[in-house]
Order: C-alpha cells, then structure tokens, then sequence
C-alpha cells in the first residue's frame, strides 16, 4: 500500500502489515503484534483482523505512519545509450 508515494504497508495472504513507526505505534497502543509479511521481511505491525473493517482507524494510522517516513528516494533513470 502506497501512501504520499511511501510504502507504508503490504497485504499478504489476507494480512496487513504496517511499516513500525514511533508515532504508529503510539496510535495503534496495545492493538498490534509485531510480525513479518514474508520470509526475510523486516518486522512490521500485524493488524488483527477485526481491525480491518474499521476505515477510520485504518485512515489515520496509515495517515500518521505515512508521515513518519522519511520521504520516498527518487530513481534514477539510467541511460543505456
């Protein structure tokens, strides 16, 4: 999931996964393990399920991790010329 072109969390099977902020983690309290999205991943928040279905929670935590993040690195296009 994208937020303010920031990676912010991943979907996998079924789960959310929300990078771990300091201001995140404040918001999101004690509604949260941490807990990694695939093999190899860097730990992020596990959202339970019953979370889900709330937009609002959603909203502001993914609003509040968003800025949090350092901003996004911009690419370089290589020319191959």
């Amino acid at each position: 999931m994208y937020c303010r072109e920031k990676v912010v969390a991943l979907v996998s099977d079924d789960e959310l996964f929300v990078k771990i902020t300091v201001p995140g983690k404040l918001f999101v309290g004690k509604n949260y393990e941490e807990g990694f999205a695939y093999q190899g991943a860097k730990p992020s928040m596990h959202i339970p399920g019953d979370l889900l279905e709330d937009q609002k929670f959603l909203c502001e935590l993914i609003d509040v991790t968003a800025g949090a993040l350092p901003p996004a690195k911009i690419k370089k296009i290589r020319n191959n010329s």
